[in-house]
Order: structure tokens, then C-alpha cells, then sequence
């Protein structure tokens, strides 16, 4: 290697990465080692401090070319060839600035010796992904010699480059720098030490003058202290404003504040989130601004986990911050900028007395008329870095005249000299005077300093600027769909392979061999700290690799191989003390017992330090040819005795061949020195075939014996999937919890093997609905007050309501459960460190059944115990086998024994370690399922959760029946409930079902006709009246008729394809009112209900079925209520909560009779709440007695089919009157069909005509008349009872006190109206009664 050293900055690629670079510098090194053309080279990795273009830089002195070759590249590997790289071409620039000052300055560096003009520099972005866009080759007079050097098959190409592209780097790289001198100022006013060093800064040099003229006023100042310009703060101009935002937000960010103070002054702001004033106490010092949401600084931890959840919940405005910041920054800057003298350049920085200062003077005044007279583009004068440099410096040169001599000329944003000259100080004006007498035409000259640091009068690029801009796209090169790390892997072992053919003295090694001890030298070398050595030509770095496998070339090829397998571990360190007790050195033979042999060989590699050793996998050796384990062996015997001879020896067969090498190795070992690092299963087979090893060592693997670096080296990048969220490992692994990682999880976390921790438990069906979520507003009635809050804003995470239990009350199918999983879900996007623990009770009912039979104390470890099932059950099933024992010391919660296994072991720990800092939400969800069975058991239950002293979240959700409401307000306190949907949320609600599951192009053409027969039959009936039986499926006929004439509207000219505006103007007014206020106010839809209505809907249109009457609204309507109750019957009670699958035959009987029973008990209820009045005559005690122990269960939270919403003065309540009405007359008709005596007969359709025609609601009459017309034993019968019907009919009218008009309307406008089919039928024999009927009403 050579002499000459280079300072190295920090790697920061990751284990890809690192070995890509690597690689790369083993493949660049090999081949400028041997080409020919190359005379001479130094090759770099990782320099400080030039930025970007660190990871290798490489220059090449190459035969017959006087430029040198530079080459400076970013590696960028990618695991997916069809990944595309980041590039943030302002940081590219960054560097290649970095690197063309190493140049500038007087560099004895042999990377940067010369001037940047004078070499044949390229900036390469290298990479495996997928090409970046830019021209098709590379060119220029070193193009084929750079190829040769660092291309494996990819594309090389040069960027395109437009002005725009240029100005767009400009404007970067000013911004990038305008947000720098922000941060350098906001340093100088926050520690004024080193104030007199200010001009030293490069940046402060640059930009002073301009501050001069924009930020501060330098004509007053106090001392060394100048103030900030008052115009500064209200600002808008674009550079200037960005370095007033980033100066105040860095001011504000040195300001002290105790957390004590901090704590007080946080507290007030969230009493008041509006107040700016009380904001600006804490903004960028305590909180920060970030996506629209506060947030904690890092450093006050405590109150981020007091304060975070409250934190949250704020919502401020982006302008109420920004007052804040304003206001806090103002009162910060107040006392100004201490600043030198030189600042803002009032006039020339000269040093001395009036003698010398002259002198100086008329020195630059010869120096500006050289320039001139060497000029050659007549009136502009070019001043670079060619001049003497201390004609460029401030103090004595000509920076100092930036902005008293030297002025902007705004019209070529060069420099000119001022006309306002008489204003000057006395040494700028004396400069000029000596200029005005040697330049005739001053006044029309322009200056171009093409010089770096030197200062600007404006916040823009300079020519100079630009130029460099243009110069960097020129030399910037991309090189992808390059080999990646494992392909460069294999082209290095393709050259190997040619050396050795090329030297046929050197023995033909094993080439995976040669490589890997290849670029482990490489890999050391690119591992120095601080410093590092060129790699040169004349570095013999690999031949010293291949010397060494060919001494001993089978034993240094299988070290090799063995050693490559814990490649991913080398890096890793232990604590002194982890294996100090081994004493290595003193033994000749050592067994190690371990779990995880990679780690504790590296654990043996650093015991011995640096002695000689090798690393032998014993199985690799076994599966070594016959020939080759022979020559091992001789390898083996005639190796050093002080070598030691480290063996692998895990998962061994006991096979033939296995013991053959055993006893082989063993003859050829004898007083040499082994260890051996093995499992607890092969212990005794090493003793019998190596007896003088001694009593073997037990090494016990814990993160908690690695090094403080290894340790948060293996946290910082390990990644675990956490309820289903990756994340890293630290953020949920304390030092408490560091203890857990040991033996196999600590294996598994190495070998980087997918770790999930607990299961994110959600209901069954959210995926399939989560496309029809909707923000639902809940709201809380005040039990003191009586009074209603709802929420200003939706529920965004499990932690915006701040009650320490919520309690969430509604009616079935609301939503309750899809809330919790939907908050569920989005709290861990916000808090993934946080673990979320769900218990559907219903499930967990045989455990509650238990507590409450066999009264077993519902304490902590009782209830953690439970949770620990529940743990384990989420994630792996039913796990009853695994026994729990738990212990309780001052209120903290261990495991002290489990039977489950280390990783179950691992799990509980980190639940319990979750319970005990008091990081868990819990979710019980379906109170009412598990009432009043085990309400004790389930209310203590939660109850010893709310106690624990770390408090953790709970939720609760049950169904809104009174009585269970009060035993959980008793207990929890006011409950929220879920507020119903709107019109406007019902309709946003259709259409996403429409969009989602009646997708046009995805039908059949069946189904095609099927949607333009329902159009036509909604456009015929567009004019009709829709009885309110009708109208909850009515509802979702419009809102389907609405959508499927919007997405054919323009693709079809049927007549009956609306325009939509005209549907919802003009045909509204006769259906949609009908659905306004009066349908709403009737209405108890929930969200499970639409979604059930909407799928009979999309069955219908998808359905075979040719029947004509598919779209008829009585039909459809009688034909809904009870597919709407087997539906809800089937998903809410078997599918949802008990995870039954009634397409088993055994479930479908059961599912069968109990659908039964359900209709038939809905119809008594039904017909007991429509009919009450007349109940005596309806039902027998029997059947009332049961209806009343039904209605009891009911208020009790009993109901399961969702179907009744409450109950009321002892009347059950459905969801919609007209299933009430619906299921009662059903009822009633049933008892009529069931009577075979026709006398029997006779006297239901007396209570039918009493009850339902003549007294009940016009509602009521609607239905039964459609019975009539569809259900053919119903009409039969009543049929064969015309004429007793048209009696009945008289005797009413009779009996009625009525004059013969109002007869006539009632007879025929009520029957042709309301009940045409009852109408139709008993019209033959109703018109011969009337006949008989008109004559003696006249005479009256």
C-alpha cells in the first residue's frame, strides 16, 4: 500500500450496500492493478468531507495521456434491478463544489494534486437499478478508458441539459444555501463567543454584505451589536422570507426551558390551542409543526409520554403557528447581532498606518489596470483565481470594496463602481480616485469575479455560478443497470480464475477461496477508522490474499467458506466479561454448548484477540470429496501447534462418513489446539471421539453480553412486524425488555428471519367493507346536564376521546365493531409502538362461564393470565396446552414460568413488560352478547384494568338496551353513541357499493339486460305513488336508478336513459320528497341494513331469474322483508359473532329451524306491536306469555337478528315501521291460512276486516291488499268468502252514522285506492249488493 494517507469520513451504508462497495473497489483495484496501460493510480473509499461522491474515488494516470483520470462515484444498490435511485442532484452538486476546492486550495493530497482545470474529472451516480434517464453514451477523450475501469454491463449515459436545467441548480443550490446561512447566523446569535471569527465562516463571508443591505441595519450600532432592519420581518421577497423562516426556527430552538417550566407552560397551551401567544412559549422548543400536526422535540420524552395522546387531539391552523413562531422569533432577535467590524464592508478592511494603507491602495488600484488591459471582452473585466490571493481577501483586498466601491449593476447582475462615490469612506473613496485617474472610462466597466468565495450583493446565481452549474452537468455521469453486489461477486471470480490461468506456478486453488480472502483484506482496509492508505500499483494487497491460500490451500479455502457463513455477525462485539471466564489460551481442547454457534464463534474470534487461528465447519468438511478430505487432514496435521482450530459442529447425521471424518480428524489433531462450538446433542458423540477436550462450557447468547454499539446497531435495524406493522425493534424494546432477546430470539433477529410480535385482531368482514367506511359522528348525553356533545370532528385514533374508559353504546348493525377495527387500524399508524389488545367477549364466553361457576377471584394475575391465553389464541389458535404461571412484586406483573417455548415465552414477557408501562388499548367489544349471563364477572374484569397504576385505554362497546346501558354507566360513567347516518351520508354510502360491486363492464350480458330492464320499469314508474311499505327498498331503487343512468348516460339512446339533472329537478319531486323528512324521521336504517337492502338490489340484477315481475315493488317488497331477516340472521348471529359456517349440513339445520323460530317470533312481536289494543283477541295467554318474555329479553340487549332497536312503553320497535307493519300482517294472515273450518275462517276475516280494513292505517291496508294479489292461498280464500266479505261490508256501513255521499266514497274510493286487489276480487259480488244497496239509501 502507499505511504500516503487520506482522513476518511463515516460509512453509512447499510450490510448491501456495504458489501457493493466493497466489491467494487475489489474489482477496480484488481483491474487497474493489472492493465497495462495504467502507470500509476490511488484509490479511495469513503473521504472526508467532499460529500456524496465519497463511497470511491479513484485517479489513474494513464500511458501516452497527459490528463489525469479522476473518477468519484456513489454506489447505489438496489435489491430489484427494476428499482429506480434516488437522485437529489443538489447534493451531487454539494460534492462536486466539495471537490473542485480541494483543488483550489493548496492540496498536497495525491487525489487532488494540480488544478481541477487540469484533470479529466467525472462525478458518477453507479448503480444496479434500472436506468435513469439522460443521453445514450458517455464521450470525451477518456470515455473507452473510464468504461474499462468501472462498467459491468450496464448503460453509461450523460444527463440531459437545458438552460432551464441550470437556472432549476441554481435556484437549488441558492435555496440550499440561503437555509445554511440562516442556521450559520442563528448560531452566531445564540453564542456570540467567537463573534470576531464570524468573516472566517465561508458562508458569512459570502453573503455579509448582503445581510448588510437586507437584514441588518449596520449604520447604528452599540459597541459591536447591530440591530435587524424592521422592513426585514414583513418581508415577501422568496430568498429573503426563507431565511427569515429558517433563522426563526432556529433561534427558537436554542432557547432553554426546564421541563418543569415546560410542563406548566404546556398545560396552559392546551387549555387554549387557539392561543398564539401561548403557543409561541413553545414552539420549536418544546413542540414542533409537521404535516399538519404537533408534535413532541425529541429531547422532552417525559412529556411526550404524558402529554402525547392530549397533544394529538389539538387542531390548530398552519396560520395560528406561524403567528406564534413570528411572535416568539421577534422577541428573540430583539437584541440584534454582535458582529466585527468588517461586517456589512461600511468601507476597505486595511490594516497599519496611513503609509501603508497607500501603499496597499495604489498596489490593488496596478493589480484592477493589469486586469483590464489583459481583458478581452472590451468593458468586462474577468477577476479569478488566477491573481495574487491576497488581492481577493477581505482584510487588505478587494472583498472588502463589495458594496461600497463595487455596486450592482442590475441589467448583467455584474459588479460596476458606484456613481455615489462622495458617500463613501475615506479608504474606498481613496481607491476610487486612484482608479478614476488610471481608467478614463470607469464607469462603464463591469466586473466578473469568477472566484467561489468571495461576497455577493444580491440572493441569486452569478454567472460564476451558472458556469459551475453547467460544468457539473457536463462531468456527471450515470452508470445503470449495473452488476449487482453478488453479480460483481462472480465477474471478480471470473478474473481470479484468469490470473491463475495466466501463473501456472500458482497452485489451482479453489477460487471461491481465493475471492473471499481477496476481499476480506479489501474489507479491513475499507474498515479503517480516521485514516486509511491509498491502494496504489504498487500495493500488493492480492497476492498477498493469494499467498495465503496457497500455503495452505484446502484448510485456507474451508476457513474461508466457514467464516463466510457468519459474515453477517463479524461486525459484532461482546462485553469483556461475556466470555473471560473461558481461559482459551490455557486449554488445548474446549466444548462450547450454545444455541447459536455464529455468535459465539464470534465471541471465541475476539477471546483470542489476534491469535492465529482458523474457523472449520465440520459438515462442510463431511461433504468435502473423498480426495479432498484426505488433503485436509495432511493440511490439518502439518499446521502450526499453536494455530487453533476452531470447528463448527451443529446438525450432524452420525452417518458413515460423518464418523469416518471424525476419527480422521481426531488422529491428526492430537496436541493441537481445538475448540469446539456445538449444540447440546452432539456433546457426548465429540467426547467419545476427542477425549482430552475438556468439561464442556455453556455459553449462554443475550443482546444483554453484547457491546452498547452492537447492541443498538442490531435494535436500529432490525425490523419486526408488530400487530402487523413493521417497525423498528427499538422502538419497542426498553432496557427492561433488552433481557428477553437471548437464545433462539436472538438467533432469529441475526439471521434476520421475519419476527411478528401479537396480532392486530380485527372483525372478520372489515376487509371486505373497509372500501365503505365512513367517519361516523359519535356523541355523549351528560347524565348531569342532560345536556348532548357531540364531536366538533371526526374520531381519527383510539386516543381522541381522553375518557379513561369509552364507552360506546348503539343499536345493532350501527357499526360498533367496524369502529373499533377501523380505529384500530389507524392508531397504529399513529402509535405503532403502542399494543392493542381486542376481546370479542362472546368468544370468551366458556372462560367467563368458569370464573362465574367455580367463583374464582378476578384479581390481576388472574386477569393478566386470561389476557396471556387471549395473547396467544389471537396469533396461534387455541393454546389451552400452554400452562401460565404469573407473579406479582409491588404492583409489577412477571412471568415466572411457561410452558409454550421460548417464543411464547418472548411474547408473554413483552405483553406483560406492554402491561406494566401501561401501553396497552383494550377493546372489549359485545358486552351485550355475554348479558346478563356473566355481566359480575366481565364488569370486574374490566374493572381491574382500569385500576392498574399505569393507566392504560379502554374501550367498551354494547348494544343501547336500557338496562344494560345503566349497568355499564354505573360502572364507567356516560356513554357515547354513534350518531345515525344523514340522507347525504346514506346516498355517499350506495354509491360507493354501486362503484364497488355493480361495475358495469364486469357483468354478463344477461345481467346487462337485467340493468335495462330495471331502468325502463323505474322510468315507467317515475310518476308513481310508492305506498310507505315500499319505501325502504324504494330508497335503494332510486339511488341505483340515479347511478346507473349516470354511468350509461351518453353511451345509450334509450328513452328511458335520463339525463341526470332532469332526474333529480324534476322526478324528485314525486318519489324523492317521498323519502325526505317523513321516511327519515320513520326510519332506523343502519349501515349493516343498507348494505343488506343494496345486495338484494345487486342479487336481483345479477340473479338468472326471467320472472317478469323481477322489478315489481310488491313483489320485490314482500319478498325482501324476511330475505332480509335470514340474511341479518345469518350474518350477524352465525357468521359475525359466533364464526359459524352455515354452509355446513349439520349448521344448516340448525341455522334452518332457528330462522324458523326467528319469523315466527318477529311476526308475534310484530302483530303485538301494530295490533295492541285488540291483543286479547290475537294471541291465546300462552302465546302473549311468550311474546312478553321475548319483549323482556329484548330490553335486556337479548335481540340477535338486529331487526328491533328498542323498546318502548313495553312495545318493541323495529328498525323501520314497515317491517313492523310488514311482519304483523304476515301474522295475522298466517292464522287465517291455518283455519281449515270455514267457520273458523269466517271469523279471522271478521278481526282481518275490523282490525286491518276498517280501523288500521292506510299503511297497514297497502300491505295485506298485496298479500291478496300474490299469495295464492290467501286470495283463495278470501275468495271463496266474497260474498261474507260484502256482508260485512253492509253491516259496517249500517252501523255507521253516514249520509249516502260519504258511503259512496268509502265503499268505492277507499277500496279502488287503497285496496284494488281486494277490490277486484269481491267486485262481482259487491256490485249486486251495492245495486241493492243505492236504492234505500235514496229513499232516505
Amino acid at each position: 500500500m502507499s505511504d500516503a494517507m487520506y482522513d476518511k469520513g463515516e460509512g453509512t451504508s447499510g450490510i448491501r450496500g456495504q458489501l457493493y462497495e466493497t466489491k467494487l473497489l475489489s474489482l477496480i483495484f484488481y483491474t487497474a492493478k493489472h492493465d497495462d496501460s495504467v502507470e500509476e493510480f490511488q484509490l479511495a473509499s469513503n473521504i472526508a468531507d467532499i460529500g456524496a461522491f465519497d463511497d470511491i474515488c479513484v485517479r489513474v494516470k494513464l500511458k501516452g495521456i497527459a490528463k489525469p483520470l479522476l473518477v468519484c462515484m456513489q454506489a447505489k444498490h438496489k435489491e430489484h434491478s427494476e428499482q429506480t435511485p434516488d437522485i437529489d442532484i443538489i447534493k451531487y452538486f454539494r460534492s462536486y463544489l466539495k471537490i473542485r476546492e480541494r483543488f483550489e486550495s493548496d492540496n498536497k493530497d495525491e487525489l487532488f494534486q494540480g488544478k481541477f482545470q487540469e484533470t479529466e474529472s467525472y462525478f458518477v451516480i453507479y448503480t444496479s437499478g434500472k436506468d435513469i434517464f439522460g443521453d445514450d453514451s458517455v464521450v470525451g477523450e477518456l470515455a473507452s478508458q473510464l468504461n474499462n475501469l468501472i462498467d459491468t454491463g450496464g448503460t453509461a449515459k450523460q444527463p440531459y441539459k437545458h438552460d432551464g436545467d441550470v437556472k432549476n441548480l441554481c435556484d437549488i443550490f441558492i435555496k440550499d444555501q440561503t437555509i445554511s446561512l440562516a442556521k450559520e447566523v442563528a448560531g452566531f446569535i445564540s453564542d456570540e463567543k467567537n463573534f470576531q471569527m464570524m468573516l472566517s465562516n465561508e458562508l458569512m463571508l459570502k453573503y455579509h454584505v448582503v445581510l448588510a443591505l437586507k437584514v441588518f441595519d449596520i449604520s447604528v450600532t452599540s459597541g459591536h451589536r447591530i440591530a435587524f432592519r424592521q422592513d426585514f420581518f414583513d418581508t415577501n421577497e422568496e430568498y429573503l422570507s426563507l431565511f427569515k423562516n429558517i433563522l426563526y426556527k432556529e433561534v427558537l430552538k436554542t432557547r432553554k426551558i426546564k421541563p418543569s417550566v415546560a410542563k406548566d407552560l404546556l398545560t396552559k397551551f392546551l387549555s387554549e390551542p387557539s392561543d398564539a401567544t401561548k403557543l409561541s412559549k413553545l414552539i420549536e422548543t418544546v413542540i414542533i409543526y409537521d404535516n399538519g400536526q404537533l408534535e413532541f422535540v425529541k429531547t422532552f420524552t417525559k412529556l411526550q409520554t404524558e402529554f402525547k395522546q392530549q397533544l394529538n387531539q389539538v387542531d390548530v391552523s398552519r396560520s395560528t403557528v406561524n403567528k406564534a413562531i413570528d411572535l416568539a422569533a421577534r422577541e428573540m432577535l430583539s437584541k440584534g447581532l454582535k458582529a466585527p467590524a468588517a461586517f456589512g464592508n461600511k468601507d476597505l478592511t486595511l490594516s497599519g498606518g496611513d503609509e501603508r494603507r497607500t501603499r496597499r491602495i495604489q498596489h490593488l488600484t496596478s493589480i484592477l489596470v493589469g486586469l483590464l488591459a489583459k481583458s478581452k471582452s472590451g468593458n468586462i473585466v474577468t477577476v479569478d483565481n488566477s491573481v495574487d490571493s491576497g488581492f481577493l481577501q477581505l482584510n487588505g483586498g478587494i472583498a472588502g470594496a463589495v458594496g461600497n466601491l463595487f455596486v450592482l449593476d442590475d441589467d448583467t447582475k455584474l459588479m460596476k463602481i458606484t456613481d455615489n462615490w462622495e458617500s463613501l469612506g475615506d479608504l474606498a473613496q481613496a481607491l476610487y480616485k486612484n482608479l478614476k485617474a488610471e481608467i478614463h472610462n470607469l464607469h462603464e466597466l463591469r466586473f466578473y469575479f469568477k472566484i467561489n468565495k468571495f461576497p455577493k450583493l444580491i440572493f441569486d446565481c452569478s454567472s460564476y455560478e451558472e458556469t459551475l452549474a453547467r460544468d457539473f452537468l457536463n462531468r456527471l455521469l450515470f452508470y445503470s443497470k449495473q452488476a449487482d453486489e453478488h453479480d460483481v461477486e462472480q465477474i471478480i471470480k471470473d478474473k481470479i480464475e484468469e490470473y491463475q490461468v495466466d501463473n501456472p506456478n500458482y497452485f489451482q486453488a479453489k477460487t471461491d477461496a481465493m475471492f473471499l480472502k481477496y476481499h476480506d483484506k479489501i474489507q479491513k482496509w475499507w474498515m479503517q477508522p480516521k485514516q486509511a492508505p491509498y491502494l496504489t500499483k504498487n500495493s500488493d494487497i492480492f497476492e498477498n490474499a493469494i499467498n495465503n491460500i496457497i500455503k495452505d490451500p484446502l484448510l485456507s479455502s474451508v476457513n474461508m467458506t466457514s467464516v463466510s457463513k457468519i459474515k453477517h455477525v463479524i461486525e459484532y462485539t461482546f462485553t469483556d466479561d461475556a466470555a473471560s471466564s473461558w481461559n482459551l489460551l490455557e486449554h488445548s481442547g474446549t466444548v462450547i454448548v450454545t444455541e447459536n454457534s455464529t455468535l459465539t464463534v464470534i465471541k471465541v474470534l475476539q477471546h483470542l484477540n489476534n491469535t492465529d487461528h482458523v474457523v472449520l465447519d465440520l459438515q462442510y468438511i463431511v461433504n468435502l470429496p473423498m480426495n479432498e478430505r484426505n488433503v485436509l487432514c495432511t493440511e490439518l496435521k502439518n499446521t502450526n501447534n499453536n494455530k487453533f482450530l476452531i470447528f463448527l459442529y451443529n446438525k450432524m447425521q452420525n452417518n458413515r462418513d460423518e464418523i469416518k471424518t471424525l476419527k480422521n480428524i481426531a488422529k491428526v489433531v492430537l496436541n493441537k489446539k481445538l475448540v469446539f462450538v456445538t449444540n447440546a446433542t452432539s456433546v457426548e458423540t465429540l467426547q467419545e471421539y476427542f477425549p482430552t477436550t475438556d468439561t464442556p462450557l455453556v455459553d449462554e447468547n443475550s443482546l444483554l453480553k453484547m457491546s452498547t454499539e452492537s447492541q443498538n446497531s442490531i435494535l436500529e435495524i432490525t425490523r419486526v412486524k408488530f400487530q402487523g406493522v413493521e417497525v423498528r425493534i427499538d422502538l419497542i424494546v426498553d432496557d427492561k425488555s433488552k433481557s428477553y432477546i437471548k437464545g433462539d430470539i436472538l438467533n432469529k433477529i441475526i439471521q434476520n428471519d421475519t419476527i411478528e410480535l401479537g396480532k392486530l385482531n380485527v372483525s372478520r368482514h372489515y376487509n371486505e367493507i373497509k372500501h365503505l367506511y365512513f367517519d361516523p359522528g359519535v356523541q355523549k348525553t351528560e347524565s348531569s346536564t342532560n345536556k348532548i356533545v357531540k364531536l366538533p370532528h371526526p374520531l381519527k385514533t383510539l386516543y381522541d376521546l381522553k375518557d379513561d374508559v369509552v364507552l360506546i353504546t348503539a343499536e345493532p348493525g350501527m357499526g360498533k365493531s367496524t369502529l373499533l377495527t377501523h380505529l384500530s387500524i389507524e392508531t397504529k399508524k399513529y402509535y405503532p409502538e403502542v399494543w392493542i389488545v381486542r376481546v370479542n367477549l362472546l368468544e370468551y364466553s366458556r372462560e367467563l362461564h368458569d370464573w362465574k361457576e367455580k367463583k374464582i377471584e378476578i384479581n390481576t394475575l388472574e386477569t393478566l393470565k386470561f389476557m396471556c391465553q387471549l395473547i396467544l389464541r389471537e396469533k396461534n389458535g387455541n393454546l389451552n396446552n400452554v400452562v401460565v404461571t404469573l407473579e406479582e412484586q409491588d404492583g409489577v406483573v412477571y412471568l415466572k414460568d411457561c410452558t409454550g417455548g421460548p417464543w411464547i415465552e418472548f411474547e408473554l414477557k413483552m405483553f406483560l413488560n406492554f402491561y406494566n408501562d401501561g401501553k396497552i388499548i383494550f377493546l372489549f367489544d359485545g358486552f351485550d352478547e355475554i348479558y346478563p349471563h356473566y355481566i359480575n364477572e366481565t364488569v370486574k374484569f374490566i374493572e381491574v384494568i382500569k385500576k392498574n397504576r399505569k393507566k392504560h385505554k379502554i374501550w367498551v362497546t354494547s348494544r343501547s338496551s336500557l338496562e344494560i346501558k345503566n349497568v355499564l354507566q354505573e360502572a364507567f360513567g356516560d356513554p357515547y353513541t354513534i350518531v345515525r347516518m344523514s340522507l347525504e351520508q346514506k346516498y355517499e354510502y350506495l354509491k360507493k357499493i354501486w362503484q364497488t360491486d355493480l361495475v358495469l363492464r364486469e357483468l354478463t350480458k344477461a345481467q346487462i339486460e337485467n340493468v335495462f330492464d330495471f331502468l325502463e320499469f323505474m322510468f315507467k314508474s317515475k310518476e308513481k305513488w310508492f305506498p310507505p311499505f315500499e319505501w325502504s327498498l324504494q330508497e335503494v331503487y332510486i339511488n341505483a336508478w340515479c347511478y346507473l343512468n349516470n354511468e350509461i348516460k351518453g353511451k345509450c339512446e334509450a328513452s328511458f336513459i335520463l339525463d341526470l339533472n332532469y332526474d333529480y329537478e324534476n322526478v324528485s319531486s314525486t318519489i324523492l320528497k317521498q323519502l325526505g323528512e317523513e321516511y327519515e324521521e320513520s326510519s332506523n336504517d343502519t349501515p349493516l341494513h343498507l348494505f343488506l337492502k343494496a345486495h338484494f338490489f345487486i342479487n336481483t340484477i345479477k340473479s338468472d331469474d326471467k320472472n317478469t315481475l323481477k322489478w315489481n315493488q310488491d313483489v320485490n317488497t314482500l319478498t325482501f322483508y324476511e330475505q332480509y331477516l335470514e340474511t341479518n340472521l345469518k350474518t350477524i348471529r352465525f357468521e359475525n359473532k359466533n364464526k359459524m359456517d352455515v354452509y355446513n349440513p349439520d349448521i344448516m339445520n340448525i341455522f334452518k329451524k332457528e330462522l324458523a323460530d326467528c319469523i315466527a317470533m318477529h311476526k308475534k312481536l310484530a302483530a303485538y306491536a301494530i295490533f295492541n289494543e285488540d291483543i286479547e283477541k290475537l294471541f291465546t295467554d300462552k302465546v302473549l306469555e311468550e311474546v312478553k318474555e321475548t319483549i323482556k329479553l329484548i330490553e335486556k340487549g337479548g335481540e340477535k337478528t338486529g331487526l328491533i332497536c328498542a323498546v318502548a312503553n313495553d312495545i318493541p320497535i323495529f328498525i323501520h315501521m314497515t317491517f313492523t307493519e310488514y311482519f304483523a300482517v304476515e301474522y295475522v294472515c298466517d292464522l287465517l291460512k291455518n283455519e281449515n273450518e270455514r267457520e273458523n275462517q269466517i271469523q279471522w276475516i271478521q278481526f282481518i276486516f275490523d282490525l286491518m280494513i276498517t280501523r288500521s292505517k292506510i299503511d297497514v291496508k297497502i300491505v295485506f291488499d298485496r298479500k291478496i294479489k300474490y299469495d295464492k292461498i290467501l286470495k283463495s280464500i278470501m275468495e271463496y268468502n266474497k260474498e261474507v266479505i260484502c256482508n260485512m261490508f253492509m253491516k259496517w256501513y249500517k252501523h255507521e252514522d253516514t249520509d249516502e255521499m260519504y258511503a259512496e266514497f268509502v265503499l268505492i274510493g277507499v277500496l279502488n285506492a287503497v285496496l284494488p286487489n281486494f277490490n277486484s276480487l269481491i267486485a262481482p259480488s259487491f256490485k249486486k249488493i251495492r245495486d241493492e244497496w243505492r236504492p234505500n239509501t235514496s229513499k232516505r
